[in-house]
């Protein structure tokens, strides 16, 4: 899948998002999301907000107790400092969630205003301290084979892929949500990554991905009005 990922963004040049490479627009952006106790993080998620609000996948945080895995000790980079957080508001259709940590992010995702169209193209990524970890299988003895560690590593390590919007569904539940089809190359630990567009705009988060005869590899991310996402993070920000 990393070779699918590598071979997916060859296209569109060094610095396809808003002059930037992929691997830097993204770097240190992309929160991680963990459940405690859990060895590895279960996804990720897009931070909208100077004050903590970030934007995941549904699926990702419905089981509670989650936290944002976001930051690394710099005197001791095997120390990674977690911060629970809480469900604002979510939407099981469209897959999608509001949470909110305690916790101010160095940057944020700014949203589109506009849904995009068949065609268009779109990337998505992680990278730099905060992209997650690489684990190696176990091989015939029991033991990690750490000298196989990159030809057969899993997890949530960092990644980049870039593709094309195949399809576009539209619902209305109270305010529009935009539900995408892709060529982007999904793997385990991508959701609730942000996908952006040529220009750097938040235009939707990774929720899943199948495999479609004839079509190969989708990866579908889902979207929601921003004027929509505004309210929901005022009338949050004004409760008691």
């Amino acid at each position: 899948m990393r070779a699918l990922q590598a071979a997916s963004v060859s296209q569109y040049g060094d610095r396809p998002i808003a002059g930037e490479s992929i691997d830097g627009f993204f770097k240190n952006k992309v929160g991680l999301i963990t459940v405690k106790g859990g060895i590895l993080p279960v996804g990720r998620a897009a931070p909208i907000s100077e004050d903590g609000y970030y934007l995941t996948a549904w699926h990702v945080v419905e089981k509670g107790d989650f936290r944002l895995s976001n930051s690394v000790s710099s005197a001791n980079p095997l120390r990674v400092v977690e911060y629970p957080g809480r469900v604002v508001w979510h939407d099981s259709s469209a897959d999608l969630a509001i949470v909110k940590f305690g916790y101010r992010p160095s940057a944020r995702f700014s949203a589109q205003q506009s849904p995009l169209a068949e065609g268009e193209a779109v990337f998505s990524g992680a990278s730099g301290l905060n992209s997650g970890i690489r684990l190696t299988r176990l091989n015939a003895s029991g033991k990690y084979d750490l000298n196989d560690l990159i030809r057969t590593s899993f997890g949530n390590g960092d990644f980049r892929t870039a593709g094309k919007i195949t399809n576009v569904r539209v619902l209305d539940n109270g305010s529009l949500r935009w539900i995408y089809e892709s060529t982007l190359v999904g793997r385990g630990g991508m959701s609730g990554a942000p996908v952006v567009s040529s220009k750097g705009h938040l235009v939707g988060i990774v929720t899943g991905g199948q495999a479609k005869p004839l079509f190969g590899l989708r990866t579908t991310f889902s979207m929601f009005d921003p004027t929509a996402m505004e309210e929901i993070l005022h009338a949050d920000r004004s409760r008691p």
